[in-house]
């Protein structure tokens, strides 16, 4: 008897608990996810479960947008990366021009010892190594600005049978008080004490307004007459510009103007020049 009822105490309490076991079973079977056949054995990484988990998120957001994720998805992750980011087209002619521009106003103003990369990049909105790239060094990038600052006629031109007429007056016009700033000459004056700047400069003269000047005199010794007519000018620009002195400073300019034309005939109209021996054997014939 003992045994009956213990017999019916266990059917009693499987015919309770089955039914729980049952849906417990079929919810684990349920909720199984779906493994790859070739992954089998393999635990499940968290790698996979973020990836499902993104996918699942572009998948909403492809269905709420009426997309195929497959399809969209991918241009249209490009076309947001694109818009946040736009592609930059970098113009070599004007960032080379940007520096070479930003060089003028750095050396013109402050010479070539005290103008440093730094302060020319930064004007010219390029880094450093932009200058590098484009002129190689400091010297290099000073050589094309004094090319640049020199290169456009100033003072000197006209016809050869003006030409001493012309300069005096653009020279008085050009140093009078209140004009504009003669930008050779300053970049000149502010960088001439560098022996490696000075180099640059004499080539520089030499092949721009030395040039120029000499092309238009006829007559033995053009180039030599045309560096005195520069030192001319310069002086001039000098004294009455930079130095100021009172005289010049307060010139009328019509009236220096006729002075420096007296001075600039012999060195424009010479058509023969005198050796220095000749003026030697002049001295001890007349002596």
């Amino acid at each position: 008897m003992v045994l009956d009822a213990f017999a019916r105490a266990i059917g009693a309490a499987f015919l309770w608990l089955a039914p729980s076991v049952l849906v417990g079973t079929a919810l684990a079977l349920l909720l199984k996810p779906t493994q790859d056949p070739s992954r089998a054995g393999q635990a499940p990484s968290h790698a996979g479960k973020h990836a499902g988990r993104l996918r699942t998120t572009a998948i909403g957001a492809a269905d709420h947008l009426g997309q195929t994720p497959s399809e969209h998805a991918p241009h249209r992750m490009l076309t947001l990366m694109s818009a946040a980011h736009p592609a930059r087209k970098r113009d070599s002619a004007a960032t080379r021009e940007a520096i070479l521009a930003a060089a003028v106003v750095e050396f013109t103003e402050h010479g070539y010892a005290a103008a440093g990369v730094r302060q020319i990049s930064e004007r010219a909105g390029v880094t450093a190594m932009m200058i590098n790239r484009y002129f190689g060094s400091k010297k290099n990038l000073f050589a094309h600005a004094v090319d640049r600052a020199f290169s456009p006629s100033t003072i000197v031109g006209g016809l050869p049978a003006d030409l001493p007429s012309t300069i005096a007056g653009a020279l008085a016009e050009r140093t009078a008080p209140g004009a504009e700033q003669l930008d050779p000459f300053l970049l000149l004056l502010r960088s001439a004490a560098e022996p490696e700047a000075a180099d640059i400069l004499r080539q520089g003269i030499e092949a721009h307004v030395g040039a120029r000047f000499s092309a238009l005199l006829d007559g033995s010794a053009p180039d030599v007459r045309a560096q005195l007519g520069l030192a001319l000018v310069a002086g001039t620009w000098l004294l009455r510009t930079v130095v100021g002195t009172t005289a010049l400073a307060t010139a009328d300019n019509d009236s220096l103007a006729a002075l420096l034309t007296e001075m600039l005939e012999p060195v424009v109209h010479r058509t023969a020049a005198v050796a220095p021996h000749d003026n030697a054997a002049s001295d001890t014939k007349h002596g």
